[in-house]
């Protein structure tokens, strides 16, 4: 935000910046409560990466490198539920902001079905044929057993995040359009 602002300073724009227009209002404190829930959660997730990444760093090389593989894998089969996810957040919003709540409610379990069918596909080619997955990364036979056993662990999770990113779709926006329509209330 800081390189933004000196951006915004230095170039040549119709319109003059000024020191006097940035200034803390009553919006500043609705973003405060409705974000830093959502960067907690972030902050969590990341930082239980890197504790994971610096407890897998000390086994040594091949599992070093067999995380690193897998985890290439893992964020390759993390896209269908992480796009479900976003897709839900704007469809729900819509449905929240114009007053539909049945609909937005029947939009997560049509999020969910449709994670789970591809969840379930990924499951099995995680889960049966990681071997093969990990072996398009590298010829290393330890580096992809590495690999394979940790995609082993990872393979339930294709369908708890199905189900648990398209909630949190739902449940994170379906929150802020409540929290902001009591604000704008009171």
């Amino acid at each position: 935000m800081v390189c933004a602002v000196i951006l915004l300073l230095k170039k040549k724009l119709p319109f003059k910046i000024c020191r006097s227009d940035f200034y803390l209002n009553d919006q500043c404190g609705k973003f405060f409560t409705i974000g830093l829930p959502l960067a907690l959660q972030e902050c969590l997730t990341q930082l239980s990466f890197l504790a994971l990444c610096a407890f897998v760093n000390r086994l040594g090389l091949e599992a070093s490198s067999g995380y690193g593989v897998a985890c290439k894998i893992v964020n390759f089969a993390m896209l269908i539920p992480s796009s479900l996810m976003q897709s839900m957040a704007s469809f729900v919003s819509q449905n929240v902001g114009a007053g539909n709540q049945k609909r937005a409610g029947r939009s997560m379990f049509t999020g969910i079905g449709v994670g789970l069918f591809f969840g379930c596909f990924v499951f099995a080619l995680v889960l049966l044929k990681g071997d093969v997955l990990s072996g398009f990364f590298t010829t290393e036979s330890a580096v992809i057993r590495s690999a394979y056993a940790y995609l082993k662990g990872f393979a339930p999770e294709t369908l708890l995040t199905a189900v648990l990113f398209s909630m949190i779709g739902y449940f994170n926006v379906n929150i802020l359009v409540r929290q902001s329509r009591l604000s704008s209330v009171t």
